[in-house]
């Protein structure tokens, strides 16, 4: 009888990781979400904007020290905690300038959301 329960309770652990959706398209749900919040778009703008003016020259300096940048356009997921400190950073693709540029976000700060752990989504549109 215990031979079955575990049996059981290990098929249920195991089909419940295979379930699980990645990280990465987890965030994008919540910062869609968000972004449909009264205020999101706004709010996601005013991220978009302090991102560029803090960190539009982090773009460039990975550009310049990864080998061959993939210039190809990626999406970030940020998700901010209740001071505008960044706590995490998901990129979509992981391509080598934007696992890059990932790096550089640690101990970063955008603006401060009205909850916390809220998740933005930054499109990121290089230039060729």
């Amino acid at each position: 009888m215990n031979a079955v329960l575990v049996a059981l309770s290990l098929g249920l652990l195991i089909s419940s990781f295979a379930e699980e959706k990645p990280a990465v398209d987890v965030a994008f749900a919540d910062a869609k979400r968000n972004a449909q919040r009264p205020g999101g778009q706004a709010f996601q703008a005013a991220v978009g904007k302090a991102f560029g003016a803090a960190y539009g020259s982090k773009v460039s300096e990975c550009a310049k020290r990864v080998k061959k940048p993939d210039l190809r356009d990626f999406e970030l997921l940020v998700k901010l905690s209740i001071n505008g400190r960044i706590e995490d950073a998901l990129v979509r693709p992981d391509t080598n300038l934007a696992v890059c540029l990932r790096e550089e976000l640690t101990d970063g700060s955008l603006p401060a959301p009205e909850t916390n752990g809220y998740w933005v989504r930054i499109g990121l549109k290089l230039k060729r």
